[in-house]
């Protein structure tokens, strides 16, 4: 089953690079998501047919799929029969508004658990891929608009944050956890590129991600050291006038910050009331934004910027338990070496979900659910299948000095 493997791991590139023929001359044939939607629809088809061999070849662990399975059904309900019937609106059911994206970052999620490919390669192609976006984007990137933020036509400020910014974890984390600072040179262009964009989601991503690599495996005391120093930073830096939201964005104008904040409030605020109105089956798969645009209170077609409200509102309460039970599973572990570099990178990522509803979309987040089901693969090897000896040798790093002496030598299952 190598070339099932394989195939996972091609499936950071496509994702990060399915926006690229946009920058280069592709016009009006089609939307960034039916593009997306069709080369992804291609993978998953391959994923589905090495997903049916080896089921078939392999004891098969349903539990450890059960909470994918079920919020996929739950999607998948909530999609095909929605609980509230929109009739003011024409459904495209593969529009950009509308794309079932979630399922496909699910079926992207369940597949990887299955092929449990190699947390080195998949470090390490993520870095690279991020690497390679960075270098396009500077070199045919503009700063448009008035609040002079890196863009192209294909990757957008926020986009192309949200897809670097767990790169720089992943760099960071290869040279703390595994010794190999050479990495650290790709990561500060990635660094660099994320700064450039202005996105706050991608700097918040970034900054707790880096907290994470200090904070993990250190002792309790270092952990309250460590969190107490970058508490002390950002006090002093609010303490001479600079606010929380001018230290993610330094080079954005107060006034474009101000507008998005603004922007963002009042969809969230709406958001929650949604969620308390419809707790149960939620509004359905797309409908947040449909919602919004008939309301009185709100009156104008928006999505809210946070993929956890989002998952909640058309999900319902059921849904977001079970997208949070799949976020537990995976990041519950400890890990060292690789497994840990992976462990730190995913986490990064929890906090742009907080700041943008695009966890769904395959073209911005299919590197996210590799990345975890990666760990929720290995999780499971960990347990059933391998002897902790023989783990530690394929997939920790084999050189246990050159690992931090605050970076725990075991893994340990909570």
């Amino acid at each position: 089953m190598a070339w099932f493997r394989a195939a996972t791991l091609a499936i950071i590139p496509i994702v990060m690079f399915s926006p690229a023929p946009f920058d280069n001359g592709v016009r009006d044939a089609a939307s960034i998501t039916q593009m997306t939607a069709i080369v992804i629809a291609i993978v998953v088809a391959i994923f589905a047919t090495g997903a049916v061999l080896r089921i078939t070849s392999i004891s098969f662990n349903l539990k450890e799929h059960s909470f994918v399975l079920l919020l996929g059904l739950i999607i998948l309900i909530g999609y095909i029969a929605p609980p509230k019937n929109f009739t003011n609106f024409q459904v495209n059911y593969f529009g950009a508004d509308h794309f079932p994206g979630l399922l496909v970052c699910l079926s992207l999620l369940a597949a990887t658990m299955i092929a449990q490919p190699s947390p080195k390669n998949i470090v390490r192609i993520l870095v690279i891929a991020s690497t390679i976006i960075g270098v396009m984007v500077f070199l045919r990137g503009t700063y448009g608009g008035d609040d002079f933020r890196l863009r192209t036509e294909g990757y957008g400020s926020n986009t192309l944050a949200i897809l670097v910014a767990p790169a720089v974890v992943a760099s960071l984390g290869l040279a703390v956890y595994c010794r190999q600072r050479i990495w650290l040179v790709p990561g500060i262009l990635c660094l660099a590129c994320v700064i450039a964009t202005g996105s706050r989601g991608g700097m918040l991503t970034l900054l707790a991600g880096t907290l994470f690599v200090l904070v993990a495996g250190r002792t309790r005391k270092g952990k309250i050291v460590t969190i107490g120093m970058v508490g002390l930073l950002v006090a002093g830096t609010m303490a001479i006038g600079v606010s929380p939201w001018e230290m993610l964005a330094p080079l954005r104008s107060e006034a474009s910050i101000q507008s998005s904040t603004d922007v963002r409030s009042a969809i969230l605020l709406f958001t929650v009331e949604q969620i308390g109105e419809n707790p149960l089956r939620g509004l359905g798969y797309g409908n947040l934004a449909r919602q919004a645009a008939l309301s009185p209170e709100f009156g104008y077609h928006s999505g809210v910027h946070n993929e956890y409200l989002r998952v909640a509102a058309e999900e319902g309460i059921p849904g977001i338990i079970l997208y949070l039970s799949i976020l537990w599973m995976a990041l519950r572990v400890s890990h060292t070496g690789y497994l840990a570099v992976l462990r730190a990178s995913t986490f990064s990522c929890l906090a742009w979900l907080g700041t943008d509803a695009i966890g769904g979309h395959p073209a911005h987040s299919g590197h996210f659910w590799v990345m975890l089901g990666c760990l929720i693969a290995h999780r499971g090897l960990r347990r059933h299948q391998l002897r902790p000896d023989s783990y530690e040798k394929k997939y920790v790093q084999p050189h246990q000095s050159s690992v931090p002496t605050h970076v725990h030598s075991s893994i340990r299952i909570s």
